[in-house]
């Protein structure tokens, strides 16, 4: 798998609301497979059909952050929607319109995510790197690349920010 180093300044204009299942886990959790609940949840919304209301690309929406990478957070995977409000068990999530940094990783899923978010904490963890802002982060799986994942990340106020054309 290849996940390319730094990330592309990416505007999404336009607020996506996602219906899907949700989970609340930690990242500590995760990396136990005993106490993992992402595969499961991934597992689910396929085995339910609930990915075939998605029309279009599959979010997984990270949302609800306690406090940073270290604490506990809510997961919602799902596809966009435009119903009025979503069937049960499903929840809803609204990804702000706003500007992100598009991390991209290609590969096999999930080994591929896996080593997308390990490139994220990567570049976070540099010296001047931007702050994340902890507020909502998504992944993108387009259904036109397969092989590829692309992670966004909402970053708080930063150079990269300020030097985007808006």
């Amino acid at each position: 798998m290849r996940v390319i180093d730094d990330p592309e300044p990416y505007e999404l204009k336009d607020p996506v609301v996602v219906d899907g299942l949700a989970v609340r886990t930690t990242n500590a959790d995760e990396a136990d497979p005993r106490r993992a609940r992402i595969p499961a949840l991934w597992e689910r919304l396929y085995q339910e059909g609930h990915s075939a209301a998605a029309e279009g690309p599959v979010f997984g929406v990270y949302t609800d952050y306690s406090t940073d990478v270290t604490g506990p957070y809510t997961l919602i995977v799902g596809g966009a929607s435009a119903a009025v409000s979503p069937a049960p068990p499903l929840m809803r999530v609204l990804i702000p319109a706003g500007r992100y940094l598009a991390f991209t990783s290609k590969g096999d899923v999930p080994s591929a995510v896996v080593a997308g978010w390990q490139g994220v904490w990567e570049y976070f963890a540099r010296p001047g790197a931007p702050q994340r802002a902890y507020t909502t982060d998504f992944e993108l799986y387009d259904p036109s690349t397969l092989y590829e994942v692309r992670i966004f990340i909402a970053a708080a106020d930063s150079p990269w920010r300020r030097d985007w054309a808006g």
